[in-house]
C-alpha cells in the first residue's frame, strides 16, 4: 500500500511538472501573448465607410484589411488583393483576390463586398463624409452628390476580380484602397444587423488580421482584439491580440514604463529617458504651429491689418525661440509631403509672408478703410504650454515695437483652444494644423469654405476652386496649382507657418513590430510581438 502511495505522490509530481512545463512553454509563445495599448476617447463607430474619428479608425485598420495596406514606410503593398495591374496611363486598375479568402465567421470574401462596401460609402444615403478621395473614380463625385446613378460608377466584379476606372490618371491609387471607407462590407449581414452596423461586436464582421471577440467592446472602457484564425493575407497575426483600454494618459513614457501599455505617443522631454531605457522609438513631423485669423472677425477680415500684423515680425527672434523637438516652417504644407515621390518643400519652396518695412503702412491703411481711430481687443489665443511661450513673446513684441498698439496673449487649455477655434471665439490664434495625409491636398483642404476642421472661416470662391481642381487631378498633374492654393493662403495672410512639430511614438524595450502611420499615427498591429 505504501508503495501505492508512493507512485501516485510521484505521478502527482511529475504531472504537476509537466503541466507546469506546459504553461510556460504556452506563455513563451509568441501567438499566444496579448499586446497592450490605449486609445483617449470611444470610437464613434467601427462601420468603415462612415467612421471619421481616429479612435474609430485605428480599430477598423486593425479589424478590416483593403484591397491594399500600408507597410511601415506608409507604401502601398497587397492586402486582401493577391495581385493588381494597371493600363499604361494609370487610369484603369484591376485587383485579384486572394484565394480562400474569409470573413472571421468562416463566410467567403467576396469582390462584391468590396465593390459593396466602396458604393455603400458613395451613396448620398450613407451621409459619409470621408470619401473626397474617392473621388479620383470615374462618376464617384457625381454619384456622392446624387448626380449620377451606381451604374455609372466607374467599378465592375468579374468573378474574384474588381476593375476600378479613373476619372483621372493616378499612379497612387492603390494607395486609397487602404483607407477605411474602401474596406469591404458583406451585403447579407449588413442588412440583417438592421442599421446597427458597426455599433457592437455583435455587428461587426471583420476580415482582418484581427477581430473583436465576444462581449469584448465595453463601452469607454476597453476593446479587445483577437487573432483572426480565418484570415488570409500576407503575414499573419504574430500576438495572440490587442487589449485597448480607452481613457486619457498623462505621460506616455510612464505608462510604458510600469506597463500599463507596451507602446503609446511620449513627449520630447521624456525621448532621452526612454532611448536609455531600450524603447523603441519613431518620430513624424506632420503638424505646423502657425498664427491664425479668424476671417468671420470684421477687423480680420481686412486683408491689410492680416498683412500688416504679419510683415511686423521677425523670423531670425522666432527661429531663436524654437524650442526643442521643433523646427522651423517653411510654408504650410509639413516638410515630409511628397508628390510623386518627390519632396513637395522642395519642389515649392519657403512661403510665408516677409518682414517688411511696410508693415505700419498696411494696418493704418487697414484702419482708414475700417474707419476706425485704432486697433482694439486683439489678442492671441494659444496653448498654456510653457515651452511654446518664448515664440508667442516674440510674435507680440514684434506687434507691440513695430505697430505702436499693445496685443497681448490668452493662453488657455488645449480643449478650451480648439473649442473656441470651432466656434469663432477668437481673434488670432496660435495653433496645430495636422496633415490627414501624406498628399499637400489633405492639409490644403482644411481651408476649404464650409470645410470640417476649417480653423480660420475662411470663404474663398478663388480658393476652393483650385481646391476642386487639386481635388480632380493627380498631385503630379496639378503640382502647379497646389503650389497656388498655399501661396494664397501665405500671400494672403490667412495663416502665417511658423513651426512644425515633432511627435514621437515610443515601444517598450520587449516589443516588436507596431507599425504607427505617419498621418494620424494609427497604429498596425498585424507585425506586432512580444519578446519575453
Amino acid at each position: 500500500m505504501k508503495n501505492i502511495k508512493t507512485i501516485i505522490a510521484l505521478l502527482l509530481i511529475f504531472s504537476m511538472f509537466f503541466l507546469l512545463c506546459a504553461c510556460s512553454d504556452n506563455t513563451d509563445d509568441p501567438s499566444e501573448r496579448i499586446i497592450k495599448y490605449n486609445i483617449e476617447s470611444e470610437p464613434v463607430t467601427l462601420d468603415p465607410q462612415i467612421a471619421d474619428d481616429s479612435a474609430s479608425k485605428l480599430v477598423i485598420l486593425n479589424i478590416f484589411e483593403g484591397l491594399m495596406r500600408l507597410d511601415e514606410n506608409d507604401r502601398a503593398v497587397l492586402g486582401a488583393a493577391e495581385n493588381y495591374k494597371a493600363n499604361n496611363n494609370y487610369t484603369q486598375y484591376e485587383f485579384t483576390l486572394r484565394d480562400g479568402a474569409m470573413w472571421n465567421d468562416g463566410t467567403a470574401l467576396t469582390a462584391n463586398d468590396f465593390k459593396y462596401g466602396i458604393v455603400r460609402a458613395l451613396s448620398p444615403e450613407t451621409g459619409s463624409e470621408t470619401v473626397e478621395e474617392l473621388y479620383c473614380i470615374k462618376n464617384a463625385e457625381d454619384f456622392h452628390k446624387g448626380k449620377a446613378k451606381e451604374t455609372d460608377l466607374g467599378i465592375s466584379v468579374s468573378g474574384n476580380k474588381i476593375i476600378f476606372n479613373l476619372q483621372y490618371s493616378d499612379e497612387d491609387f492603390p494607395k486609397v484602397l487602404a483607407s477605411p471607407p474602401t474596406m469591404p462590407c458583406n451585403e447579407k449581414f449588413f442588412i440583417s444587423v438592421k442599421g446597427q452596423y458597426g455599433r457592437e461586436d455583435e455587428f461587426i464582421l471583420s476580415n482582418g488580421a484581427f477581430f473583436i471577440k465576444e462581449y469584448g467592446w465595453t463601452h469607454g472602457e476597453s476593446i479587445k482584439l483577437r487573432s483572426n484564425k480565418n484570415y488570409v493575407g500576407n503575414k499573419k497575426a504574430v500576438s495572440g491580440g490587442v487589449d485597448i483600454s480607452i481613457g486619457s494618459i498623462d505621460n506616455g513614457y510612464e505608462a510604458i514604463s510600469d506597463g500599463t501599455v507596451d507602446c503609446y505617443a511620449i513627449s520630447g522631454s521624456d525621448l532621452e529617458n526612454a532611448k536609455n531605457s531600450g524603447m523603441t522609438i519613431k518620430s513624424y513631423d506632420d503638424t505646423t504651429w502657425g498664427i491664425c485669423f479668424n476671417m468671420q472677425n470684421k477687423t480680420m477680415q481686412n486683408d491689410n491689418i492680416r498683412k500688416g500684423l504679419l510683415a511686423s515680425i521677425n523670423r531670425e527672434s522666432i527661429e531663436k525661440a524654437v524650442p526643442a523637438h521643433y523646427n522651423i516652417a517653411r510654408g504650410i504644407v509639413p516638410e515630409s509631403v511628397e508628390v510623386g515621390s518627390q519632396n513637395y518643400r522642395t519642389k515649392a519652396g519657403e512661403m510665408y509672408i516677409k518682414q517688411s518695412k511696410d508693415a505700419k503702412k498696411y494696418l493704418y491703411k487697414g484702419i482708414e478703410e475700417l474707419e476706425l481711430t485704432r486697433l482694439t481687443d486683439i489678442e492671441i489665443l494659444c496653448p498654456n504650454d510653457e515651452k511654446l511661450q518664448p515664440m508667442i513673446n516674440e510674435i507680440l513684441e514684434d506687434w507691440n515695437e513695430s505697430t505702436g498698439y499693445y496685443f497681448n496673449k490668452n493662453p488657455v487649455s488645449a480643449s478650451e483652444l480648439e473649442y473656441a477655434v470651432s466656434v469663432g471665439n477668437y481673434t488670432a490664434a496660435f495653433l496645430p494644423i495636422q496633415s490627414d495625409g501624406d498628399s499637400p491636398f489633405d492639409t490644403l483642404k482644411k481651408f476649404r469654405s464650409n470645410e470640417s476642421g476649417n480653423v480660420c472661416g475662411l470663404n474663398s470662391k478663388e480658393y476652393d476652386s483650385y481646391i476642386s481642381e487639386i481635388e480632380n487631378s493627380s498631385d503630379t498633374e496639378s503640382l502647379a496649382t497646389i503650389i497656388k492654393a498655399e501661396k494664397y493662403l501665405c500671400d494672403n495672410a490667412i495663416f502665417y507657418p511658423i513651426c512644425t512639430e515633432t511627435r514621437y511614438y515610443a515601444s517598450a524595450k520587449n516589443i516588436t513590430g507596431i507599425t504607427f502611420h505617419q498621418f494620424g499615427a494609427e497604429a498596425d498591429f498585424v507585425g506586432a510581438a512580444s519578446r519575453q
